[in-house]
């Protein structure tokens, strides 16, 4: 299987569709670059402006779901999209991630934050309350709550 973004094409529309959102306030469930944007909306604009997904129909979600529910309905979507490799081979996580990669973090009970690697350490991202920003997995409070990885591959 063959990752979508492995062409300096594709990794560039990427990191530039991501960074139409950074600095966007947080709004939960919506699509805005500069208006409002949450976490699962930050990725799937990034993958349906540079061409990865041609469509993105989450299944309704709340704000706080994962503070409660010990089965993430993130984890349950990306199980269900084939066009997603999972990355689990015992390896640390971190050695692994890649432009492009879609991380989830375990903030709560279960995994409810994701965000989108532009390189192999800094990634994009939203909180609640915040604005899209930039972090890095080199920032121990991020890479100590990955909890799963999820690869774009050719479909």
């Amino acid at each position: 299987m063959k990752k979508f973004y492995a062409t300096e094409e594709r990794i560039l529309s990427l990191r530039f569709h991501a960074g139409e959102m950074v600095d966007t306030p947080f709004a939960h469930n919506a699509m805005v670059p500069g208006a409002g944007v949450d976490c699962v909306h930050v990725n799937a604009w990034a993958y349906l402006k540079s061409g990865f997904l041609k469509s993105f129909n989450p299944p309704r979600y709340a704000l706080d779901s994962g503070l409660h529910a010990r089965e993430s309905q993130l984890l349950a979507w990306f199980y269900g999209h084939r066009e997603f490799l999972s990355l689990e081979d015992g390896q640390p996580l971190l050695s692994k991630v890649l432009c492009g990669d879609s991380i989830c973090f375990n903030l709560g009970l279960s995994e409810h934050h994701v965000g989108l690697m532009l390189d192999d350490k800094k990634f994009v991202h939203v909180l609640p309350h915040r604005r899209v920003i930039v972090s890095s997995l080199e920032e121990r409070y991020y890479a100590r709550r990955i909890t799963a990885v999820y690869r774009p591959i050719e479909h």
